[in-house]
């Protein structure tokens, strides 16, 4: 009896040890598209080149912004006179998200102030712009983040993101 359930206790050990399938790869997802959801302008300075306010000595900015797929306008925000850092950061929604085209594409977010109450007035001073490839999120580590922060050229903006 002690050699039966020896072997089988042998048995059974063997089967647990041999019958374990190898860890298999999961099959990398690939995303193929992606929306941009809405962004978050964190920062920007409120001292012209001038270096005077944007809105004279004293003047705080009328400030609007924008999303551009490279030089052509898809999506912009309604103008908040009178802006102070303490109204920062301010978030752009959209109601329908910016299906970006292709990857390779730079979307840039644009930050103005309003001398004249109308968008994208000529007379309008840029404040600066984010420029972002989007490519360049989708591989490394953190590929398909939700957003990205970046800052450039005189702005820190947070990009939404949604991957499909």
């Amino acid at each position: 009896m002690k050699k039966l359930i020896y072997g089988i206790s042998l048995a059974l050990v063997a089967t647990i040890l041999f019958s374990c399938s190898k860890d298999e790869k999961t099959a990398e997802v690939v995303k193929t598209k992606v929306k941009v959801t809405g962004y978050e302008i964190e920062n920007f300075s409120f001292v012209a080149p001038d270096g005077f306010g944007w809105d004279g000595i004293n003047g705080f900015p009328d400030v609007y912004s924008g999303l551009f797929n490279g030089n052509t306008l898809k999506i912009q925000s309604n103008i908040i006179d009178n802006c102070t850092s303490s109204m920062l950061p301010i978030t752009v929604n959209f109601n329908n998200a910016y299906q970006v085209p292709n990857f390779s594409d730079t979307i840039n977010i644009v930050v103005v102030d309003s001398d004249n109450s109308t968008l994208w007035s000529a007379t309008d001073d840029e404040i600066g712009y984010v420029p972002y490839i989007i490519s360049d999120y989708t591989s490394g580590t953190n590929k398909y983040p939700s957003s990205v922060t970046k800052s450039a050229n005189g702005v820190t903006v947070k990009l939404f993101l949604t991957w499909e």
